[in-house]
Order: C-alpha cells, then structure tokens, then sequence
C-alpha cells in the first residue's frame, strides 16, 4: 500500500478507536464516521477515504446522535460537502527514519497515572483552549484504555507540558498517533515538546507500530518534527457539516 494512502487509512483508524471508546462508529460509501456523543464537531468526525461518499448516509448517521460533526477529505480529492474551515496538515515517521530526542537537562518526562487527570485536563486547555468539561470528557475515556500512552513532562516538579500516543491495528496495520502534544508558553523553546514527541514516538515503534502519524499545528511544528525523521504528506481539508464548532483547537 502506498504510504500517502496508508497515513490516510491510518487517521481513520485513529478516530475509529476513538468512536469505540465513547458514542460509536459506522462505515459507509467512501468514508468512516465516529461519534464520541460530545457536542462539539471536532469530536464527530467522517473520514473519508475514497469518491463518491455517501453524504445522506453520513448525515443520517449523526443526525440519529443529535450531535454536530465534521467531514475530513484528502486535499486532493474533488469533494467540498459542507463548509470550508481549514487544511490539516500531515506527517509520517517510519521506524528507519526515526531520530531519538533526549530530554533537556532538569526536565522529567513521566506516564500520567489515572490521579493526573484532572492535572492533563487542566495543562491541555492552558495550551490549546476550549472548556473543561468538555476537555475532560473527551480525554478520560483514554485514561482508561491500554492502546493509549499519557506524558507529562516536569520541570522542578511542575507540570509544563503533554503528549499523548495512540495504538491502533486496523486496516492500515499496526500504527501509531501522536496528538495532543503542547508545552505551555514560558516554557516553549527549550526543546521539552521535541523530547515529548520522540518518548511517545518510542513507545509506538516498540508496541510494533511500523507507521506513525500526527498532524502539525503550524511550520514551527512541523520543523521540530522533521528533525525527530517526520516527512510531509498530503493532508485533509476539514469542512463543518452543521451548526458552528466550539471554542478550542481541533484535534485527535
């Protein structure tokens, strides 16, 4: 399988476990759907993966949930089902290509445990936005689930920033998502979010992923990726198919 179709088969897996884990997921013409029963579209998502897509399906789908969503489809397919709102960019990392990053000196990278909840939650809206309820909705069900990996790194004891690592074996075999990755503000720069990535990317490759994947929030980002051996791939254009989406950056 061509690696772009793969990473592609891949992010649907990624939000299919997410769906299993929470309100459900579907298979329809051309695309996978996932629910997480939440109200906020970033968090209903259709994938899909070939044309045509069966639009009516997708909307009956969630419409039975009663709760928004949104459709992700690959840049370069001619399919524009809702309303436009923005490109996610990708990056893959094969196990060959990985380039292992130290921690910086007087910083600690530790695996959340199920009392660090409500610390993950708090640092994820510091640096990505949104609510906390719904924040802590979205990540408690993955506290609880094996396929998932929680870092917090410390600085002096204090938690500064999180990453998390996702296991998936579906139908683009044994592969790994990296998401959620963030350092608050003060403590940008010092390499902690690279030393992040490569932890999480380590316990991927040796859980037998042989393909990982994430998307980057912005070109500084991406460059810090590259170095860990990430290697840019065609993304998705991301479309709102109902009501506005909430406050909060959209991720997996």
């Amino acid at each position: 399988m061509p690696v772009t179709d793969r990473l592609r088969i891949a992010h649907a897996d990624a939000f299919e476990l997410d769906g299993l884990l929470r309100a459900g997921t579907a298979r329809i013409e051309g695309a996978r759907l996932m629910s997480s029963g939440l109200p906020f579209e970033q968090w209903n998502t259709a994938t899909a993966l070939s044309v045509p897509v069966d639009i009516e399906g997708a909307w009956s789908w969630f419409a039975e949930r009663r709760c928004p969503w949104g459709m992700a489809v690959p840049v370069d397919y001619d399919l524009a089902p809702g309303e436009y709102l923005f490109t996610r960019p990708c990056m893959g990392l094969e196990p060959a290509s990985f380039q292992s990053v130290a921690a910086p000196p007087g910083v600690q990278l530790r695996n959340a445990i199920p009392d660090d909840l409500r610390t993950f939650c708090e640092l994820d809206v510091a640096i990505f936005g949104g609510a906390i309820e719904g924040t802590r909705a979205w990540i408690e069900p993955m506290f609880h689930s094996d396929r998932f990996q929680h870092l917090i790194a410390e600085v002096n004891g204090e938690a500064v920033a999180i990453g998390t690592g996702r296991r998936t074996d579906s139908d683009a075999g044994p592969c790994g998502t990296l998401s959620g990755i963030g350092v608050l503000e003060p403590f940008r720069k010092r390499g902690i979010g690279a030393a992040l990535t490569s932890r999480v990317a380590e316990w991927l490759f040796e859980g037998g992923a042989t393909l990982l994947h994430l998307d980057p929030d912005d070109e500084r980002a991406a460059r810090v990726y590259q170095r860990l051996g990430f290697h840019e791939a065609p993304g998705f254009r991301v479309y709102r198919m109902s009501f506005p989406m909430s406050s909060g950056r959209a991720r997996s």
